[in-house]
């Protein structure tokens, strides 16, 4: 081995130790900010923004390590070059592949936000259509972030969504064990459950007296909302047998 292939490999094994130890720096930075006390506002910006320092600081090491293994030696220009290329596109082939799935979602008009959809097992109303992601509301009130490639390999079931909303209106006696907080939580849960539900328009629901609700619930269509009600009494009384409802 001669002087200036040993000196290459040594100079390669400090760079592959640098970036060891340089990884093993970023994750102890990433576990000392999830022990630091701080609001839920300024940690969902610190998470949004770690990932992206993360990927600047790495990029910048590789350039100073390529400079410091091959810049002194002629004939690797091209190595630098392209160790550089591979690099950068490895950090940005993941953004730029749901970039690019969020494009032909957005241009061939997939879904929008406000509809209710079914893809993947989740279910619910399209919130929002960030860049990379597109956030739907479930029934729960969770939010589920589902990437555009996720959304663009599964069969998706859309229903557009309404200016107009059909309201149903009917009164519901609930069991007496059930105490009126539980019984208003379960009769906004089973009316959302239905797929014709219009999720973005939270149920009404009052207490009238002698456990009896005065429900209203906003339906995607006009004849859909006695089925919504229909699984609302399955739900929380099943063995009523002479539902009375109005419009």
């Amino acid at each position: 081995m001669t002087v200036e292939t040993f000196s290459l490999a040594l100079d390669i094994g400090l760079a592959l130790a640098g970036a060891l130890l340089l990884a093993a720096a970023l994750k102890g930075v990433a576990w000392l900010l999830d022990l630091v006390p701080m609001n839920r506002a300024r940690r969902e910006a610190v998470g949004r923004a770690a990932p992206v320092l993360a990927v600047l600081i790495a990029g910048a090491y590789l350039l100073l390590a390529a400079r410091r293994v091959f810049g002194g030696r002629p004939g690797y220009e091209s190595v630098i070059a392209g160790v550089i290329l591979i690099a950068g596109v490895a950090a940005v082939w993941p953004a730029l592949r749901e970039i690019m799935a969020g494009v032909f979602i957005k241009a061939g008009r997939v879904c929008k936000v406000g509809d209710v959809v079914r893809v993947d097992g989740v279910q619910g109303t399209v919130r929002r259509m960030g860049l990379l992601v597109i956030a739907v509301e479930t029934p729960r009130g969770e939010e589920a972030i589902l990437p555009y490639s996720r959304v663009g390999g599964a069969p998706l079931v859309r229903t557009a969504a309404q200016d107009r909303l059909a309201t149903h209106s009917f009164s519901l006696r609930v069991p007496d064990e059930l105490g009126m907080v539980q019984a208003k939580a379960l009769i906004r849960e089973a009316a959302l459950c239905s797929h014709w539900s219009a999720i973005h328009r939270e149920p009404e629901v009052k207490h009238s007296g002698d456990g009896t609700f005065e429900v209203t619930v906003y339906a995607l269509d006009a004849d859909r909302g006695p089925e919504i009600e229909r699984l609302v009494r399955l739900a929380v009384a099943p063995s009523e047998k002479s539902p009375s409802s109005r419009r």
